[in-house]
C-alpha cells in the first residue's frame, strides 16, 4: 500500500515568497540609494544656487556703484572736478580714488582725487606713482568703446587693487576721456561681506573668500572638501578671488547619507531572512512596513504646513493675504510689518511725491528682505519716473488702481516685476490678462465703492469664469476682513484676498493712536446718547466738524438733547439740522447696517484723510469697513492678521483654515476696548 505524503501549502509558497523577497530586496535597496542620492543632490543644488546668488550680489553691488559714480562726472566742467569729487569720494564707502585721463592718457588738471591714506599706511602719492608706472600700462584703455565699462584686479607687493574704468566721449568738444575708480577693498571685506553677504545666511553655511595665492581674504578656512563645497571665482570684478561656501554640517550630511544606505541594506537583509523563516514572520514584516508608512505620512503632514496658492507661488509670500495701498496709511512701517509677517505689503504711492516714495522704499528695504509692492496710478504725470524707481530698487510687485497700457506692462515684466492691476468688471480682467498682467485684484462694491455697486460675491465668480482659460491668479477684494472671507474666496477659486481697512487700526499703522481709539469706539454696539455726545465733542476738538455733526445728529436720535455740541457747531458755522424723515431712525439704521451682510449701495471707504486738518475719521456706520474695524481689538499687529498657520494647515479643510485665521484676533466683549 502506497502512502501519499501530504505537502503543506506553506512549502509550496516558499518559492513564491523567495522570489517576492528577492525582488523586494532589490527594489528597496535601489530605492534607498536613490533617496540618499536625491537628498545629497538637493543639498548640493541649493548650495550652488546660494553661491551663484552671493557672487552675483557682490559683483552687482560693485558694478552698480561704479556706474552711479561714473555718471556724476561732468565732462563739460572738468575744471571743477577736484572740488566736487573730493566731497563725493569722501562720502563714498566703496571708492577710494578717482582719476580722469585725456585721450593721450595724460592726467587732466586736478584730475586726481583720493581719500586719506589707507590702513596699510600707503600715501596717496605712492599709489599715484604706482598707477602711473605699473598699473596704467596694464589698462587696455584705447581698446574700449565709448561707454564700455571694465575692471582690472591686480596685485602689487602683496596688496590687492581693484580698478573700474570707462571710456567717455564729450559730444560737445569731441574729446575722449577715461575715468578710473580705485575700489575700497577694505570696505568690501570689512563691511559689505559681513553685513550684506554673510548675515542673511548666517547659521546655515560657512563663507570664505580666498585671494589669488589661496590665502583667506575673508572668513575662515573651510576644511571640508568634495561635492559639499561651493568653489568658484568671481566673474567680472574681483576675478582673482574665489568664493567658498559649505554647509555647517557637511561632514554629518555625508556620514548620514552613507549610514542611511547601510542601515537600509541591513534592514532589507533582515526582512529577507525573516521572510525565509516562515509565513508567520511575513505578517510581522507587513505590520512593520505599515508603521513605517504611517510615520512617513505623519512626517509629510508635519512638513507641509504652509497654505500655498498661485498667488503665494507667484509673489513668493507665505500667506495669500495682500495689504492694499491705502492712501496716507500704507506707509513704510505697515508695509514692512505685513511683508515680514508673510503677507504682501503694498506702498501707497499716489499720496506720495517721488522723493517721498524713494524714502519710503528705502525704509521698507531696510526693515525687510521679503517681497513687497508699490501701488501707482498709470495716468499720473510722473508715472514713468515711478516705474523707473520701482525697477531700479528691485521692488517685486507693481500694483495699479487703473490698468496700465500694454507697453508699460511689458516694460515691467522685462524687468522681472510682477504686474497686478485692480479691476471692477469681468471684461476689464480679460483685457489686462491679454495684455500680459501676471495677476488681477477684483474689487467689489464693498471695497470703498471705488469700482461700482456690484457686490464682490457677484463680481468674483464672473471674473473667474472670464479668465479661467488664461490661468491668471485672481485676488478677491472688498468686504474681506477675517478667516471666513479668506475661506470663501478660496472656495470661489480665488488665489487670495486683499484687505485695506483691516490693517487700519493695527499697531503698525501710522494712524494716530488717539484717532484709532475714536474710530474703534464709534464702531462699538450699544452706545448710548451720552457716549455719542462726548464722541462728538472730541471730534470737534480735533477740528473734524463733519464727524462732530454726525455724532450730534446721532445723539439727538438717541434722545440726548444737551445743547452744548450744537451751540459750538453753530458758532463755527458748521451746524445743519438733520432731515426730519431720518433723524428719528438714525440709530436704528446704524444697528441694521451693522448686522446686514452688506450695504445696498456702494459703501464708503474704511477711512479717509482730511487734508485740511491732517486728521482721520471713520466711515459711515453702513460701511463694510466698520465690520473690519470691529473684528479685531486695538493693538493687533500685521503679524496677527497674516496668521501664523500651524503645521497641519495645508491638509486642513477651508473651514479649519478660517478658524486659525480668526484665532489671533478674537472679537472683544461688547462695549470694551482692548
Amino acid at each position: 500500500m502506497r502512502i501519499r505524503r501530504h505537502i503543506s501549502p506553506l512549502y509550496l509558497s516558499f518559492p513564491l515568497i523567495l522570489i517576492a523577497a528577492l525582488a523586494l530586496a532589490r527594489y528597496s535597496y535601489r530605492n534607498a540609494r536613490q533617496l540618499a542620492q536625491n537628498s545629497e543632490a538637493s543639498v548640493i543644488d541649493g548650495l550652488n544656487a546660494l553661491g551663484d546668488q552671493t557672487r552675483s550680489r557682490v559683483e552687482s553691488f560693485i558694478i552698480d556703484s561704479d556706474r552711479e559714480l561714473f555718471n556724476l562726472v561732468d565732462l563739460e566742467h572738468l575744471q571743477d572736478f577736484k572740488r566736487r569729487w573730493s566731497e563725493i569720494v569722501r562720502l563714498s564707502n566703496l571708492v577710494e580714488t578717482a582719476i580722469v585721463l585725456d585721450e593721450n592718457l595724460q592726467l587732466v588738471k586736478d584730475g586726481y582725487v583720493t581719500k586719506k591714506p589707507s590702513r596699510q599706511g600707503k600715501h596717496a602719492d605712492t599709489f599715484q606713482r604706482l598707477f602711473t608706472e605699473r598699473i596704467l600700462p596694464m589698462l587696455p584703455l584705447t581698446e574700449l568703446r565709448p561707454g564700455q565699462h571694465r575692471h582690472l584686479h591686480t596685485q602689487h607687493e602683496g596688496i590687492d587693487y581693484l580698478l573700474s574704468y570707462i571710456k567717455r566721449h564729450d559730444t560737445d568738444s569731441g574729446r575722449v576721456f577715461y575715468i578710473i575708480l580705485k575700489v575700497n577693498l577694505d570696505y568690501l571685506v570689512g563691511t559689505f561681506f559681513p553685513e550684506v553677504v554673510v548675515q542673511p545666511i548666517a547659521g546655515r553655511v560657512l563663507v570664505s573668500v580666498l585671494g589669488s595665492r589661496g590665502e583667506v581674504v575673508y572668513g575662515q578656512a573651510i576644511k571640508a572638501a568634495g561635492r559639499y563645497v561651493y568653489d568658484k571665482r568671481f566673474d567680472t570684478t574681483i576675478y582673482q578671488w574665489r568664493l567658498l561656501m559649505a554647509p555647517l554640517d557637511s561632514a554629518r550630511l555625508r556620514a548620514g547619507a552613507q549610514q542611511r544606505v547601510l542601515s537600509d541594506t541591513l534592514l532589507i537583509g533582515l526582512m529577507l531572512g525573516v521572510m525565509l523563516l516562515g509565513t508567520g514572520f511575513l505578517v510581522y514584516a507587513i505590520s512593520s512596513e505599515q508603521k513605517v508608512s504611517a510615520l512617513k505620512s505623519e512626517f509629510i503632514s508635519n512638513v507641509s504646513h504652509e497654505l500655498k496658492t498661485p498667488l503665494t507661488e507667484l509673489v513668493g509670500i507665505r500667506y495669500p493675504v495682500v495689504q492694499t495701498g491705502m492712501g496716507w496709511v500704507a506707509g513704510a512701517r505697515l508695509v514692512a510689518a505685513t511683508s515680514n509677517a508673510g503677507g504682501l505689503g503694498i506702498l501707497a504711492s499716489a499720496t506720495m511725491t517721488l522723493d517721498e516714495l524713494q524714502t519710503a522704499v528705502t525704509k521698507v528695504k531696510a526693515a525687510t528682505d521679503k517681497p513687497f509692492g508699490i501701488n501707482m496710478r498709470a495716468d499720473a504725470g510722473d508715472a514713468g519716473d515711478r516705474v523707473d524707481l520701482l525697477i531700479r530698487e528691485g521692488v517685486k510687485v507693481a500694483s495699479f488702481a487703473l490698468a496700465p497700457k500694454p507697453e508699460l506692462i511689458a516694460k515691467l515684466k522685462d524687468a522681472g516685476v510682477v504686474v497686478i492691476p485692480s479691476v471692477g468688471a469681468a471684461k476689464h480682467a480679460k483685457k489686462v490678462a491679454s495684455w500680459g498682467a501676471d495677476a488681477v485684484i477684483v474689487q467689489g462694491g464693498e471695497g470703498g465703492g471705488h469700482t461700482g455697486p456690484v457686490a464682490t460675491t457677484l463680481l468674483l465668480p464672473s471674473v473667474l469664469d472670464e479668465v479661467k482659460d488664461t490661468g491668471m491668479p485672481v485676488i478677491a477684494a472688498g468686504g474681506f476682513f477675517d478667516g471666513r472671507g479668506l475661506a470663501a474666496a478660496l472656495s470661489y477659486g480665488a488665489a487670495g484676498v486683499a484687505m485695506g481697512t483691516r490693517f487700519l487700526l493695527t499697531a503698525d499703522s501710522t494712524v494716530p493712536d488717539a484717532v484709532k481709539q475714536l474710530a474703534y469706539t464709534e464702531t462699538l454696539e450699544g452706545l448710548n446718547g451720552y457716549t455719542v455726545f462726548n464722541l462728538g465733542l472730541v471730534y470737534l476738538d480735533l477740528g473734524e466738524h463733519e464727524a462732530a455733526l454726525r455724532m450730534a445728529h446721532r445723539a439727538m436720535a438717541l434722545g440726548f438733547t444737551r445743547p452744548e455740541l450744537k451751540a459750538r457747531l453753530v458758532a463755527a458755522g458748521k451746524w445743519s439740522d438733520p432731515p426730519e424723515a431720518t433723524a428719528a431712525a438714525s440709530a436704528a439704521s446704524c444697528a441694521t447696517a451693522r448686522s446686514s451682510p452688506g450695504p445696498s449701495r456702494a459703501p464708503a471707504t474704511g477711512a479717509r484723510r482730511r487734508k485740511r486738518t491732517g486728521g482721520w475719521v471713520p466711515s459711515n456706520c453702513s460701511s463694510s469697513g466698520m465690520r473690519a474695524i470691529r473684528s479685531c481689538p486695538l493693538g493687533a499687529t500685521a503679524s496677527s492678521i497674516c496668521t501664523r498657520h500651524t503645521s497641519s494647515a495645508a491638509s486642513d479643510s477651508v473651514s479649519n483654515c478660517r478658524t486659525r485665521f480668526r484665532s489671533a484676533c478674537a472679537k472683544p466683549e461688547k462695549g470694551t476696548l482692548r
